[in-house]
């Protein structure tokens, strides 16, 4: 393995690079500047588990010392990015139209009651907001905490009876 084996692409290269370099190891597996820059091109594509997989086959392989620097590197950076917390966050709007908002009859009698206009079907534009976010965060190499939490808002201006509030 020649130490010039440590070679970037730019985030929109890998993808093109690792269809080619796959193509390559899978020919000749012992093409070892290949498989590194295959697997510099996992870690680029965000694929640390496939990066992982190829830079540690390499590594066990007794590469030259420049190029096991390199491996070692990259194995140092993917520990680095699996322990990170990663947050997710994302907002939702809607509006529309329930011909029945309160999801009641539109009979002016039920069971010999007259009902209120509250108590029949109402119908209301309807405007909704939600928000869902979360936490991923690995604590050891077999166990993760995961936190997810969702709020959602939704008004009928036509029939705001119906609105939870409180």
């Amino acid at each position: 393995m020649r130490s010039s084996a440590r070679r970037s692409c730019g985030r929109g290269d890998a993808p093109r690079a690792s269809l080619a370099l796959e193509r390559a190891t899978s020919v000749d597996p012992g093409l070892a500047d290949a498989r590194l820059d295959l697997a510099i091109a996992y870690y680029q594509m965000g694929d640390r588990a496939q990066a992982r997989q190829v830079f540690t086959s390499l590594r066990a392989l007794g590469p030259p010392a420049a190029a096991a620097q390199v491996i070692d590197d990259y194995l140092q950076r993917i520990a680095r990015d699996d322990a990170q917390a990663r947050w997710r966050f994302d907002v939702a709007l809607a509006s529309g139209y329930d011909n029945n908002a309160n999801s009641a009859t539109s009979a002016n009698e039920f069971l010999g009651f007259t009902l209120t206009e509250t108590s029949r079907a109402t119908e209301s534009a309807f405007y909704e907001v939600v928000a869902n976010g979360g936490v991923t965060q690995p604590m050891g190499p077999d166990l993760t905490l995961e936190a997810d939490l969702s709020l959602r808002h939704r008004t009928n201006p036509q029939a705001d009876f119906v609105d939870r509030h409180g």
